[in-house]
């Protein structure tokens, strides 16, 4: 029969060339089942007891003259070709040596319908889609939920920055307990919220001792000028009001310069910081005290060095200077101390006293003993101010020398 024959063919031809595919041996060894066999001659005619094939061209891939006469073909080859509207798996094979038929059997074709094999393609690629489409609804729904809950905590940040813009008070903190970046976020926040609510009370308070110590200026030369204005003064009766209303004004003129400089934002500028040896920035500081005042400034002085702003840094030295020159006596001793990054200025003045030592650095702060002679408590804040902007610290006591000791240090 032609299970018989075309086992005879796959043995011939495996002998000799030895590239017949297993699956198709395997399944000739079975029966062939739902294959189709077809068998080719040199003349070009076919043979098969196949109903499926009997309408098919015989060279649907190959006739049989090509495999009797082309040398170079392929002894095995497979393709797919549709027949009755079904695809088909097409195995032609060429014999070798031919068979002794009349005319020559030469090759033979295998035919096997692919319709189960692509229905169940179908039917899977219809599965995968609906489970495709599952699986994307799933992930969808999930990372919603996810993007609502990692985007929560920046809506509310969002609605306390928008507040922050709107509002004139400082918004409340935000409550957010996680340990990512959001978190993070949300805690420098917070940090922010803090140090804005610190910056308007002290801009608030600043405002409040201002016009407090502006007050008592403007009165007092208002009260000189409208006293010069309504009075018929004598040139000699007058000058004694005119030279008052002139030190009203430098006070004036002082107090508004130094609450400038007191409201204005101390920070390190990155344009003039850089690395100096503290001694050169003080002594050109002292040098300049000892021209305005006639007094000696003695300095001593390590090798220490510091990445500072040199002009924020004689401001703090100069009104340390100031204060000493102004509360000592005329010939006392005023000394500069500089070791590990610590600049105190020594001085055999009245010193400060105990209950003082804790308030001489807020502003506007002058003790009992000091409201008679000229400044506005401003000086030692603004120390403070550059001290704190270099990482620093500022203190303040008795001093070897018998007066006051007031130092800060920088990072």
């Amino acid at each position: 029969g032609r299970v018989g024959i075309v086992r005879q063919l796959l043995a011939v031809d495996r002998d000799v060339h030895g590239d017949v595919p297993q699956d198709v041996g395997v399944g000739l060894g079975a029966g062939l089942g739902d294959t189709e066999v077809r068998l080719l001659f040199a003349d070009g005619t076919a043979l098969t007891d196949s109903d499926v094939l009997r309408d098919v061209p015989v060279d649907v891939p190959v006739d049989g003259e090509e495999l009797a006469h082309d040398a170079d073909a392929s002894p095995t080859t497979l393709d797919t070709v549709a027949i009755g509207g079904r695809e088909h798996r097409v195995l032609t094979s060429s014999v070798d040596p031919p068979f002794d038929t009349d005319p020559e059997l030469v090759g033979f074709q295998l035919f096997r319908d692919l319709s189960t094999e692509n229905a169940a393609l179908s039917s899977l690629r219809w599965r995968l889609l609906v489970l495709s489409l599952v699986a994307g609804a799933a992930l969808a729904s999930i990372s919603w939920v996810v993007g609502r809950r990692l985007a929560r905590p920046l809506v509310t940040l969002t609605s306390a920055v928008e507040d922050l813009s709107s509002l004139d008070d400082v918004p409340g903190r935000v409550e957010i307990d996680r340990d990512d970046e959001i978190g993070r976020l949300a805690n420098s926040f917070n940090s922010l919220m803090s140090a804005l609510e610190v910056g308007r009370e002290q801009q608030q308070r600043l405002v409040a001792d201002a016009s407090h110590e502006l007050r008592t200026p403007l009165t007092s030369l208002r009260m000189r000028v409208e006293y010069l204005a309504e009075q018929r003064l004598t040139p000699d009766e007058a000058d004694p009001m005119l030279r008052a209303a002139v030190a009203d004004t430098e006070q004036l003129s002082a107090l508004v310069s130094d609450i400038v400089d007191l409201a204005s934002t101390v920070r390190v500028s990155e344009d003039e910081r850089g690395e100096r040896e503290l001694r050169d920035v003080v002594l050109d500081v002292a040098h300049r005290v000892e021209s305005a005042t006639g007094r000696t400034i003695e300095v001593e002085a390590d090798g220490s060095r510091a990445v500072v702003d040199p002009t924020m840094i004689e401001r703090a030295v100069l009104n340390l200077l100031t204060n000493a020159t102004k509360y000592g006596p005329d010939d006392g001793r005023v000394l500069v101390r500089i070791a590990d990054r610590r600049i105190e200025v020594h001085d055999d003045g009245p010193g400060i006293d105990a209950e003082d030592v804790d308030h001489v650095f807020d502003r506007f702060f002058r003790s009992p003993r000091a409201r008679s002679r000229p400044g506005n408590g401003i000086g030692l804040a603004i120390v403070k101010h550059v001290a704190d902007a270099h990482g620093g610290d500022v203190w303040a006591g008795r001093s070897d020398l018998g007066g006051a000791r007031v130092g800060f240090s920088v990072m």
